[in-house]
């Protein structure tokens, strides 16, 4: 999932193949602190979809009329990755594809400036670095400890945020694909999601566990 606009999220819909926008009708995503989002009345109704060519697992907003989706060409374990720059009416202004060791998922987060996308790819425990206007590849950051990589994001500094899900931790990657930081302490078993409140002082991640749904939230120091 993520924020199109204040009263705007889209949410990636692997299985469907599509893209469903969703308008949070009455209220502004960005007008509370992140401790009250859960004590938030929404009302919530679709606006459109989008379908996607592939299975899409990751999503982020370029604009409001501008995502990047992200996820495995063809079969699951094909070894070929896409992202693709798209507009809303469906329009592919850039689709990329690249080769890995498995594909499973792949999951996107954009730069600060929109001039990045870095695509975490879980079966080749790796996350990649695109330019977005030409899909100029920058680095590949791998590590013995990051295992299945899911959630990817980026803070107010642009340093790169991905989780390990079957590592259990989250690894803090600078903009130039040097570690920075594995994070351990109150990280849950098998981390899935992870997202960059508005500010970018503040994050969440969700876990894997069907029988424990929980977000956690972490302030940035």
């Amino acid at each position: 999932m993520c924020i199109i606009d204040d009263n705007e999220v889209a949410i990636a819909m692997p299985h469907k193949k599509t893209v469903q926008f969703l308008s949070i009708i009455d209220h502004s995503i960005r007008d509370h602190s992140i401790s009250d989002l859960p004590n938030r009345d929404h009302s919530i109704r679709d606006t459109e979809t989008l379908t996607t060519k592939y299975r899409c697992c990751g999503i982020d907003a370029v604009s409001v009329e501008e995502i990047v989706v992200s996820g495995p060409c063809g079969d699951t374990y094909s070894g070929t990755c896409y992202w693709s720059l798209i507009t809303r009416n469906g329009n592919v202004k850039l689709h990329h594809t690249f080769e890995c060791q498995q594909t499973n998922n792949a999951y996107a987060a954009l730069d600060r400036s929109k001039s990045r996308v870095y695509i975490s790819v879980s079966g080749s425990n790796a996350v990649y670095c695109f330019g977005l206007t030409d899909g100029t590849r920058y680095f590949v950051y791998s590590s013995n400890d990051l295992v299945f990589p899911l959630g990817v994001s980026v803070d107010r500094e642009d340093n790169i945020y991905v989780v390990g899900y079957m590592s259990n931790n989250i690894h803090k990657v600078s903009s130039i694909g040097d570690t920075l930081q594995v994070i351990t302490s109150g990280v849950p078993q098998n981390p899935r999601g992870i997202s960059f409140e508005y500010s970018g002082h503040h994050f969440v991640i969700t876990n894997g566990s069907h029988a424990n749904r929980k977000l956690h939230c972490f302030v940035c120091k």
